[in-house]
């Protein structure tokens, strides 16, 4: 069980290597998980896990303050992004029939249509996350120039990069002349009948990418020294929480982390950023643009997972008291607290346990890829290799990555591809897997909003 502080610290170094921007979040306490998808709902228990992590990343987080996903006062993202898209009201510039058409077409390329008709991200749009997610794990652990360019060229022919790209451009262009049509689809897939439902409690459906994240053999693993977490941590309560956890300890945590990128087919962060709506109670505040103050500050970008493998704690050795000199002992290590966890998160056993399944059902099948050998030395499900190659070779940045070869993002290729076409969709124990925390989010502060144009004519 991860340590009630410890998570502060490392989401905090995990948003630093990121560098992309926004600020860290933490929950009150590191958060067990079990990750499930909404492709392969097969019962009950499935809808609840699924409910559960729609409520974990949709919290809406103020920046400088603890996230308490699951607080009954906590509006969740989907019923605070319906409540101001029912209050907008828009200039008067509409589309035409022609970019409506292009508009349509642009969004059929990013999201289809699952068994129930709700929108789910598409296959283009779950490879381009694959291979975008691979090539920067690969330019993060500081692979050659050889392996990026091999993992580029994947993500460009398999990662369906260009068409992705192109669509995602065609909808903010469009969106930029007005936002209406997108703003009114959103509010009708947030309709309450649009929404799934477990037990007594609505969500919307809320996926992650990549979808590999589920074979914890391409998750990254780091070796981070106490210190660098320390430089990683701001100031403020999340620091404070991790001070009370660090006190006077140095060593080195080994541990593995994901950062999963969270995928709404209902909420598009960039309808924040258009000029073209008002609100119809004026004075009504979305957002103030500084990350804390409005209805709706910030938003879940990121979720970072993590798995502590090993602690190294060396603490100085006591000190003998000298003639007059009050006796020192020294400070006793902070106790072991129990993760936080919703009604229906639960933790993921250690010890050849039932592991926890992943937001997307495991799919593990990988296959030789043309011209790339397959790694021999591995677990395997029914004779196939499990785990991602890896050089043994580490680069320190703050801390140390292991450094990963071209061919993990193929291997990792292999193993959406497959879960993609329905092939070997349950779970393979992983004997003796460390638990899975939820030690922080990464979050993006909206904008400066409703910020509408004086010049625009109103309906």
């Amino acid at each position: 069980m991860m340590e009630d502080g410890l998570h502060v610290g490392l989401a905090a170094w995990i948003h630093e290597q990121r560098r992309a921007g926004g600020f860290a979040a933490c929950p009150i306490s590191p958060i067990p998980t079990a990750l499930v998808g909404l492709e392969a709902i097969q019962d009950v228990r499935d809808l609840a896990q699924a409910s559960e992590f729609a409520r974990l990343v949709n919290v809406v987080p103020r920046q400088g303050q603890a996230v308490d996903a699951f607080s009954a006062a906590s509006m969740p993202l989907w019923v605070v992004h319906r409540d101001v898209l029912s209050r907008m009201q828009f200039a008067t510039e509409p589309w035409t029939s022609a970019e409506r058409v292009r508009y349509q077409a642009a969004r059929d390329v990013l999201y289809t249509h699952d068994g129930s008709g709700r929108p789910a991200p598409s296959q283009a749009l779950l490879l381009y996350e694959e291979m975008r997610k691979a090539y920067e794990d690969l330019l993060d652990s500081g692979a050659g120039s050889a392996d990026l360019a091999a993992s580029l060229t994947d993500w460009l022919v398999l990662g369906c990069k260009q068409a992705v790209e192109d669509a995602i451009a065609t909808i903010l262009g469009l969106s930029s002349r007005s936002s209406r049509t997108q703003a009114q689809d959103e509010l009708a897939l947030l309709e309450p009948s649009r929404l799934l439902v477990d037990a007594d409690m609505s969500f919307a459906s809320t996926y992650f990418a990549p979808i590999s994240a589920m074979a914890r053999e391409t998750w990254l693993e780091a070796t981070v020294s106490f210190a660098d977490l320390d430089r990683a941590v701001d100031a403020g309560p999340d620091g404070s929480r991790w001070q009370a956890f660090r006190a006077n300890r140095d060593g080195e945590i080994v541990f593995d982390y994901v950062v999963l990128t969270c995928l709404r087919p209902w909420y598009t962060p960039a309808l924040y950023d258009a000029d073209d709506w008002r609100l119809g109670d004026a004075g009504r505040m979305v957002s103030k643009g500084n990350g804390t103050d409005g209805l709706l500050p910030a938003y879940v970008d990121t979720v970072y997972l993590a798995s502590v493998k090993n602690v190294t704690d060396r603490r100085p050795p006591p000190r003998v008291p000298g003639p007059g000199m009050t006796p020192w002992w020294p400070r006793p290590a902070p106790p072991v607290l129990a993760g936080r966890a919703g009604p229906f998160l639960a933790p993921i056993p250690v010890g050849g346990g039932e592991p926890g399944e992943g937001v997307v059902r495991r799919a593990v099948s990988p296959a030789p890829t043309a011209g790339r050998p397959v790694p021999s030395a591995a677990p395997t499900v029914a004779g196939r290799v499990l785990t991602a190659e890896v050089e043994p070779t580490v680069l320190a940045r703050s801390g140390e990555l292991r450094r990963l070869t071209a061919v993990a993002p193929a291997w990792r290729s292999t193993v959406v591809r497959d879960f993609l076409a329905g092939r070997n969709s349950s779970p393979s124990p992983v004997p003796d897997a460390p638990a899975v925390h939820v030690a922080g989010f990464g979050c993006r502060a909206i904008p400066f909003a409703p910020n509408p144009n004086p010049s625009y004519g109103w309906l």
